[in-house]
């Protein structure tokens, strides 16, 4: 199979890429049907909701690298580690490509590529035949890892009687900014270059929110409407409630300066499947909240950030 003309373009070919285009790029198919059906899906949407969803998607290859730029952490530290950084890499460099030839096209790709081609620049100089079995061995592990996933989705659905999942709706796209992880990444970030990068992507992700947030319309949900501030720092974990202080009050029996625990999941003892929203220190939040029995709340719908 021959490598993709912007793989050529934005990436001397490395060990991982080399790799997965002898494979034939297994992943590639199963790329093209989700790039697909996120298409139709979007297709009578609004267009704001739209564009939300498909810069999200644009950003979704190197969002796992923000997630660990965000964790403190970085290629370079061994080879191990700097084998499953260039694999990874590979990988999300061959998402990026479909995504293009399924015509998503713009400029967070090419801040994303970016984001890649900076990651390769980090990586140690390790012995190149330990170093190449190290990342065959890693994408293989990968490779592995997203048929097993992709199966148990598919029993899953099967069991269920279900479609594939649709796409997130507006109300959960407004209680988790698309620039979330990118803003807690640029505060662990020291380099000039990928401090460019990360501000341009946050710029991007945050005008598209902002534009979502203002012309689409969401019902008012919860006993309680409040603009909520986020004073930090926010405990690890999911379990704590956020602290967080009540700045305006349109609805309900609360005064502004009260203290509210804001909680990220309903049920701390159940399994995590993610959290109701994503806040970080010094945002502004208005919350469409109800209270629980310990005086705690829970984001509904309606919820969205005022400020960054």
């Amino acid at each position: 199979m021959d490598v993709p003309a912007v793989v050529r373009h934005h990436h001397e070919m490395g060990i991982g890429d080399a790799y997965l285009t002898g494979l034939d790029a297994p992943n590639d198919a199963w790329d093209r049907v989700h790039a697909a059906e996120l298409l139709e899906s979007m297709s009578d949407a609004l267009a704001v909701v739209r564009e939300e969803e498909l810069l999200r998607y644009a950003a979704r290859p190197v969002t796992r690298f923000v997630i660990k730029f965000a964790l403190d952490q970085w290629p370079g530290a061994t080879a191990l580690d700097d084998a499953s950084w260039v694999a990874t890499v590979a990988l999300a460099r061959r998402e990026l490509v479909v995504q293009r030839e399924a015509g998503i096209e713009d400029a967070m790709g090419d801040l994303s590529f970016g984001v890649l081609e900076w990651i390769d620049a980090c990586v140690g100089s390790w012995d190149d035949q330990q170093f190449e079995a190290l990342v065959r061995a890693q994408v293989d592990e990968l490779l592995d890892a997203g048929r097993r996933g992709r199966e148990r989705g598919r029993q899953l659905r099967e069991r269920r009687g279900q479609d594939p999942a649709p796409g997130c709706s507006s109300c959960w796209l407004l209680r988790h900014p698309g620039d979330h992880y990118f803003r807690l990444a640029r505060a662990t970030a020291r380099d000039e270059r990928l401090c460019e990068l990360l501000d341009a992507q946050i710029t991007l992700l945050a005008d598209s929110y902002d534009r979502l947030a203002a012309d689409h319309d969401v019902h008012r949900h919860g006993e309680l409407v409040l603009e909520l501030g986020v004073p930090g720092p926010l405990a690890p974990g999911w379990s704590e409630p956020v602290t967080t202080t009540v700045l305006s009050v349109e609805a309900g029996e609360v005064s502004v300066g009260d203290r509210l625990g804001l909680r990220l999941v309903a049920d701390p003892d159940a399994s995590f499947n993610g959290t109701l929203m994503s806040v970080r220190p010094g945002e502004r939040w208005r919350t469409c909240a109800h209270r629980l029995h310990d005086g705690t709340i829970v984001p509904d719908d309606g919820t969205r950030r005022l400020a960054a």
